[in-house]
């Protein structure tokens, strides 16, 4: 069995015991101004996902993120843990190694992870980035849309993850390195823990995604980047997970499990910014 999680590069730079809560400005989140996907596909188009972020050691991406909000970047607890290094952020661009029209860098201002996180496959398996500066949004560079306490996701949904990991099971993404997306179903946590039978425990604070035949999910280099599920109400996309672990790459009956827990999102919808943590989110 070969379990993987992104190579872990930085450890946690807060203390162990925090509290962040998080603001919105009044822009819309989920809805990309670029509206283009390919059916099917595999390759993104530019602009469709914004709020898509790379996390990059000494120039190489290592970890996907997602935007939430203009200083704010969620990803994996698990791509935090082996020591600090120069870390930096990529956000706006579509190639991982080739010429990008924008390329917005930001560097961390602070690490908070989860504060129960000890092993991806125990749950919790969250962090939040804080931005050095604050970012210009753009057509490029926009929100994914954050669940509610009450958010469920289902075979049934439209739903999405992206990412630069590895094409398929130790096979590195070809130059230049262009996003990659897959439309994935939800599996019941239910059927994710029958179809592990035993092999880990699928927590109430995780959600799979997976084929019943060897089919398309994530891989090596894909953790912390999102699964996303369109809003059948309005059509915007949220944020439903946020890739955490797999035995191996898109095998038959081994779903992708992502970290989940509707509560880490819900954050109150207003104009004021901090400019240091002050309330509960975890």
């Amino acid at each position: 069995t070969t379990w993987w999680a992104a190579s872990p590069i930085v450890k946690s730079l807060c203390p162990p015991m925090f509290a962040v809560s998080l603001f919105f400005s009044s822009i819309g989140c989920g809805v990309p101004v670029i509206n283009s996907r390919i059916v099917g596909g595999t390759a993104a188009t530019e602009g469709a996902w914004p709020w898509q972020v790379s996390l990059r050691w000494m120039g190489s991406h290592i970890c996907g993120g997602s935007v939430i909000q203009n200083e704010w970047v969620v990803t994996a607890a698990h791509c935090f843990k082996r020591w600090v290094s120069p870390l930096s952020l990529y956000l706006g661009i579509l190639f991982s190694n080739g010429i990008n029209p924008i390329n917005v860098t930001r560097h961390l201002k602070s690490i908070f992870i989860h504060p129960d996180y000890i092993n991806f496959d125990q749950g919790n398996d969250i962090a939040l980035l804080q931005l050095d500066a604050p970012v210009n949004y753009t057509e490029l560079i926009l929100p994914v849309c954050l669940p509610t306490q009450n958010s469920t996701f289902s075979a049934q949904d439209n739903c999405w993850v992206t990412g630069w990991g590895n094409i398929r099971e130790g096979v590195l993404l070809p130059s230049p390195g262009i996003l990659q997306q897959v439309k994935v179903p939800i599996v019941s946590n239910a059927d994710c823990n029958v179809m592990y039978q035993g092999e880990t425990v699928i927590l109430s604070d995780m959600t799979c995604t997976g084929y019943p035949v060897r089919g398309k999910d994530p891989c090596q280099g894909d953790s912390g980047g999102p699964l996303v599920c369109q809003s059948s109400t309005n059509g915007s996309w949220i944020l439903a997970g946020i890739v955490s672990f797999s035995d191996g790459c898109a095998k038959a009956g081994k779903p992708t499990v992502y970290a989940h827990r509707s509560r880490f999102y819900h954050i109150p919808q207003t104009s004021s910014q901090p400019s240091s943590p002050k309330e509960d989110y975890f």
